[in-house]
């Protein structure tokens, strides 16, 4: 078996395996992980649809081919709709939604129809014409609007996860962003990757085109064996947000878990992180996060980061109030205590002490 063969396979396997894994178990109740579970299956069926051309399986049998070509068409949707489930639980079909399936639709069933009337001869002049080392100008520029169709759905979704990534980290742990946001990365690499080999196919050399096909399969294989040890390591990969308007708790837990998380940020000084989201919270004080969504919503602030930025704000007074002329910049200080983005400590300063953290500063100088 030569190389890129072992390769495919080797990554076929590894992208089912993953798939069914996000298609069942990630997370059953919030559905998410289902449509990166559905791009892998697809991803998986376009490699194993690939090697099958590569050894000429296709022209011993001409009509089992041309039913997975309209399929890449479906990964852009699927890529955007995670985006839009994980950012809006629970995902709702909608006909906003419904339109973006239209164009595999059309495509699928046009090239089904047309490819299967014809007759086997026909078929297998076809299949020689797609598998050839010197592909027409006009099947490199479907390839290029394919890539480019998937490519502007990955950054669309991309887009739409960055937008709402505040509104995440309240309900997810910190890891759980970043890997969405390194899954969405990785794909706009895969497809830049994928575009790189056309061109060199298109350009004349089939040898540098094999060589990045191996590439793209075996960083895909990589990336799901990376995937898949994470999964199985941290299960789940992603849980949807819990909802805490549905129950409460009974008056000893609120305020045993209360004292926890008041313990937490002023022992531990917990807000001193400024990656620090209701997930890393939870898993800090070994509790559930539903339980430590409720207590803070309910009994001690409007929402997790006005009571992290309520912490925040007080350790940054203190600091200017105990080292009125040795605390640093207000820079530093605002380093000090979590936050990392001036505006946002500005902002925050102010709308918990009625001044800037410069005019507080300056009255605490004068012993104002």
């Amino acid at each position: 078996m030569r190389y890129i063969e072992f390769v495919t396979v080797a990554s076929v396997s590894l992208l089912l395996v993953l798939a069914t894994y996000m298609m069942t178990k990630a997370n059953p109740s919030g559905g998410s992980f289902r449509w990166i579970g559905v791009f892998l299956l697809l991803l998986a069926i376009n490699f194993a649809d690939g090697l099958l051309s590569l050894n000429g399986f296709y022209l011993g049998y001409p009509s089992l081919a041309g039913w997975e070509e309209g399929f890449v068409l479906l990964y852009g949707p699927s890529i955007l709709f995670f985006a839009y489930s994980v950012t809006d639980p629970p995902f709702r079909w909608s006909m906003s939604r419904w339109i973006h399936l239209v164009p595999f639709i059309i495509v699928e069933v046009a090239l089904v129809v047309s490819y299967q009337s014809l007759s086997a001869e026909e078929k297998r002049f076809i299949l020689e014409q797609a598998t050839s080392m010197e592909p027409t100008v006009y099947v490199f520029a479907i390839q290029l609007a394919v890539v480019a169709h998937v490519f502007i759905y990955t950054l669309i979704a991309r887009r739409i996860i960055q937008k709402h990534e505040e509104a995440l980290k309240q309900n997810y742990s910190t890891r759980v962003v970043r890997w969405a946001g390194s899954t969405t990365h990785y794909l706009i690499g895969l497809f830049a990757m994928s575009l790189a080999t056309m061109l060199m196919l298109q350009a004349g050399y089939p040898g540098l085109y094999l060589a990045g096909v191996m590439v793209v399969v075996a960083s895909t294989g990589l990336f799901t064996f990376y995937l898949l040890l994470k999964a199985l390591d941290q299960p789940p990969l992603l849980a949807p947000p819990q909802r805490t308007t549905e129950y409460s708790l009974l008056a000893p837990e609120v305020e045993q878990l209360s004292v926890k998380i008041r313990d937490y940020f002023e022992l531990e000084k917990g807000y001193a992180n400024p990656d620090l989201t209701i997930g890393d919270l939870a898993d800090q004080l070994a509790e559930p996060v539903r339980d430590i969504s409720h207590v803070v919503n309910h009994h001690l602030a409007r929402n997790f980061y006005d009571l992290v930025n309520r912490y925040r704000v007080q350790a940054a007074e203190q600091i200017f109030s105990a080292e009125p002329e040795s605390a640093g910049t207000i820079t530093d200080v605002m380093y000090r205590v979590g936050f990392s983005s001036k505006s946002s400590f500005n902002t925050q300063f102010k709308q918990k002490t009625g001044l800037t953290p410069s005019e507080y500063r300056r009255k605490v100088r004068s012993g104002g």
